[in-house]
This record gives C-alpha cells, structure tokens and sequence, in this order.
C-alpha cells in the first residue's frame, strides 16, 4: 500500500510539473486540475460491486428445501392467511413456496435443464431437506456477515460534495453553497477572521487562477499572456468563471480509475505545496499558490488561497480536503465489502453444489429402489390358489397347459405356473439377498430375529445377518464397509447398479457411510 501511494506521489509531481511552460503557480494549478478529474470521474457504479448476486441461488435451495419437505407441511396451502407465530420463516417464503406448487416446482436444477421433482417419502428425502436447510442458514448467516460500507454511488456524491461544497451534485450561485461572497471572503484574505477558503475545490481553483481585475492569476497558473474571460467576481460569477479555468485543465479527459492510492497521493501532494512560497514571510505559510501580497482576494495578481484560519482553528480543517480523505475511507470500506462479495458468491455456489449433488443422488437411488422394488415384487409374488389350480388341472397334459401363464415340467409332468412367480413367505426361514442366494435380511424389522435368521453361515461369521442401531445419525454398531450391496428402507440393492445410475453426474463424489447412516434398524447380510 505504502509504496503504491510513493509511486502514485512521484508520478502525480512528474505530472504537475509539465503542465505548462511558465507561471509561478502551474504545479498548483496541474494538481487542483488532476484532483477536479479525478472526483468528476468517480467510482464505478455497477451493481456487483456493492450488492451480492445469490438470490438465484438460495431459489433453487429454497425450491430443494420444498421438494424433500414431509408431506404434512407440502401439503399445506400456502395460500392462507393462518397465524403462524412458531414459524418465523413461513411469511418470509411462503409466496415462493406458493408459487413453486402452482408450477408443480417447476424450476431448472442449477445451470442444466433438468427440473426439480418432489422427492419420494424415504430417508433420504429428509437427508437433503437437512443439506438444504443447513445451505440456506450458512448462505444467509455469511451475507448477514457483510461488512458495511456506502456504495459506489454514495462515494461518488462525496466526491462531487469535493468539488462543489457539502450536498452540491453542480456548482451552485446560492450564497453559501460553493463559492464565498467575494475575493476576499471566498479566498481567506489575511486568515484572521472566518471566510470560505477550502469550502469547495471549485472555490479554491477561482481563487488560485480566476482574479477579479486583470489576468495576472490566470498568466500564473497558465503562462504569460494568458487570459480569463469571466473573472471571479463573487458567487453569481463563481460557476462561469470555474468553469472556464477548468477547460484550461490539460486533464480535461478525466482518469480511466479512481483508486484509494490515487486519491490518497493527490491529497498527500496537495498538503506539501501549503507554504512552499512563503520565502521566509510569515504570513505566507499557510498560501497555496504564490500570491502576490500577504493576502489572498482574488485580487489582479498571482493567485493563492490562505488557509491560516482553518488550519490554526482547532476542528475546523479545509474542509473539502476532510470530504475527500471520508471519500478515500469509505473507499477502502468498500473494497473490503466487495471483496467479502466476491468470497460469500463462490461460497453460496459451493453450497448450492452440495445441495444439488445430494437431491440428484438421492432421485437416482429411490429411481433404483423403485425400479429394483417392482423387478423383485414380480418375481416374488406368490401365486394364488386360483392360479395353482388353473395350471394344475393340466398336469399329464403337455398340450394344453396354457403357455402364456403356466409351463409345462416334463420331469414331472406337472402344469406350472411361469417360474419367477414363487417364492419362499416372508418373515422367516431364508429367502433372495443381493446376490439372489442366501437369506433375505431385509426382511427382518427385529433385531432377535435378524439375529437368528436362517441359513448357511459366512466362514469366521456367528450369524447369517447383521443389525445395525442408530441413533440421531450415530450409529451404535459401526457397520463394515460393503461393496457389494446397500440399504434403502431395509432392503437391499446392488451396489454396482447404484454407481452406474450416478456416472453422469458432474463432479460425483459420495461418501457411501453418510448415506448408510441416515438408515435406522437395518438387517443386512453379512459381507466376507
């Protein structure tokens, strides 16, 4: 920062010191002219600069939040005006809310075009209800974190109170709005009593360079021969006459930026040119510019401002020089608002990442659940009596046991039905695992049971299936690791099938025991 404001100083002086060829006062003059440029310029006003763009993202986690909800607050109508007093976000979200059911949550998941569905009643959906709550709270609590700062265009109106004196956006003609009465009030005279001198840098400049009788200030600040066409007279002339001294300005054109650094060399220069020409004359410290008396009227000679009386008043100061360095300190309030922007914006998209990664895991495995659940609901059903005995009737009679429900054993010349539709009953003995042999764990909801659940015993293994207890997501058994199979409301599904439903997915990473250890009371086989 230091050597930043060292070089912006060097380069400020470098700058003042070719604004013209003659003229006691052309240093003076070139850095009240960069210093004009620089406060007409300002700060950019765009919108990303002062204020967070996540609305978009807390949407989409709000409408997440909404599709994994319990059935008895999405059934709700959010259309009612009921009291809602232990629930402080219902009036917050309930016209999103409101409108996302209308649509049927219709809303694109993220930057894809795939549309957010309503997640089905199982563990799961309450896992991402919880990921999308805790997104939404540390996304809110981060922007409620932003430190305060004034925008770019509250800076901006400093940086012209600067130029034109406090609450002025223009040069004003008003009496005590930009410019001082006369010479004499407007420049500070001898400083021994209250006058306008730094109200204004628009003041100020008419006073180094604008006279009110001849064109010497102007020969001072420009070069010999140099004139000024409206003097400044008074405050009715003050906005003509500054206008003119401006256009003089070789920084006519602004400065592409504004910076901190900038702003805080300018002012640095600005303080070290007060007193350069007093040559030993006391009553000279405290000019800026090099006058040609003791006092400083706008008077035909070269010009100066006297700031003895707010330099020697205690509180009191120049006081657009005390405007610009609250400009220069929102300024730096600023860039650490816009910084702390930039850091909660790739934070929400981070959590926003999260959050959808886990409702996409959890559609693809209750699509599989589902998908699996039916195969092996098909497969298992037993057949009933009436079905038996349609078959039956057509033991010992190959021709006409009817193919399209029933087939034929030759072995034993028996009338079937298709094989697939058997199955051992549930609650005991053994029955189809994940690999289709062995128990069916997934049966059992008791833990005595599942322990004594028949079948032929893993090598090193005391029983045929496992239980595992959880509670508040900790487990009390911790479960080994299985590659083979997982659960999902007590049943069990292959392993492989999961990952393949999942490949697509950008940027996939699960941690497979997290989602093991949203399942309560689960009876698994026993993995070697």
């Amino acid at each position: 920062m230091i050597v930043k404001v060292i070089a912006a100083i060097i380069a400020v002086f470098l700058a003042s010191q070719t604004e013209a060829t003659a003229g006691d006062n052309v240093k003076e003059f070139g850095l009240l002219c960069q210093l004009v440029a620089a406060c007409e310029t300002g700060m950019p006003t765009t919108a990303a600069v002062d204020k967070a763009d996540i609305s978009d993202v807390l949407d989409t986690l709000v409408a997440i939040n909404l599709s994994s909800a319990d059935d008895e607050f999405f059934n709700r109508n959010f259309g009612e005006d009921s009291d809602h007093k232990g629930e402080p976000n219902y009036t917050k979200y309930k016209e999103q809310w409101k409108k996302l059911k209308a649509n049927t949550l219709k809303r694109k998941i993220g930057s894809s075009d795939e549309l957010l569905q309503r997640l089905p009643d199982n563990s799961l959906r309450r896992h991402v209800q919880l990921e999308a709550l805790a997104a939404i709270e540390a996304t809110q609590a981060a922007q409620a974190q932003l430190p305060e700062a004034k925008t770019a265009a509250q800076i901006n109106d400093e940086l012209k109170a600067v130029l034109y004196g406090a609450d002025q956006q223009e040069a004003a003609t008003d009496s005590g709005k930009t410019f001082g009465t006369n010479g004499e009030a407007a420049c500070g005279n001898d400083g021994s009593a209250d006058n306008a001198a730094g109200r204004s840098l628009a003041n100020d400049l008419v006073c180094l360079c604008g006279g009110n009788g001849g064109n010497t200030p102007a020969e001072g600040c420009l070069h010999t021969g140099a004139t000024i066409t409206n003097k400044f007279t008074g405050e009715a002339a003050g906005a003509t006459s500054y206008t003119e001294i401006k256009g003089k300005c070789l920084h006519k054109d602004g400065v592409p930026t504004v910076s901190v650094e900038r702003l805080t060399a300018l002012a640095s220069h600005f303080k070290t040119l007060i007193g350069v020409h007093a040559a030993g004359t006391s009553a000279k410290n405290y000019h800026y510019g090099k006058g040609g008396a003791a006092t400083c009227s706008a008077a035909n000679q070269e010009g100066c401002i006297n700031y003895k009386h707010q330099l020697e008043t205690d509180g009191r100061g120049i006081q657009w020089l005390k405007t610009l360095q609250e400009a220069i300190d929102d300024m730096r309030k600023q860039q650490t608002r816009s910084a702390a922007i930039q850091q909660l914006e790739s934070r929400a998209k981070e959590e926003e990442r999260k959050v959808l990664l886990a409702y996409k895991q959890a559609q693809a495995i209750a699509s599989l659940a589902s998908a699996t659940a039916a195969a092996q609901g098909a497969q298992s059903r037993k057949p009933t009596k009436e079905e038996q005995n349609k078959c039956a009737k057509f033991d010992k009679n190959e021709t006409h046991c009817p193919p399209d429900s029933c087939e034929y054993d030759k072995k034993q010349n028996k009338c079937k039905p298709k094989s697939g539709t058997e199955s051992t009953p549930t609650g005991e003995g053994t029955g189809t695992g994940a690999e289709g042999t062995g128990p069916n764990c997934g049966q059992y909801t008791d833990p005595e049971k599942c322990a004594k659940a028949q079948g032929k015993q893993k090598d090193g293994k005391k029983s045929v299936c496992g239980w595992t207890d959880f509670i508040d997501r900790q487990e009390k058994v911790e479960p080994k690791f299985f590659d083979s199979i997982f659960l999902v409301n007590n049943t069990i599904y292959p392993m492989a099938a999961f990952f393949m439903s999942l490949v697509s997915f950008e940027g996939f990473s699960l941690n497979f025991m997290r989602l093991i250890k949203i399942y309560k009371n689960s009876c698994f086989d026993i993995i070697p």
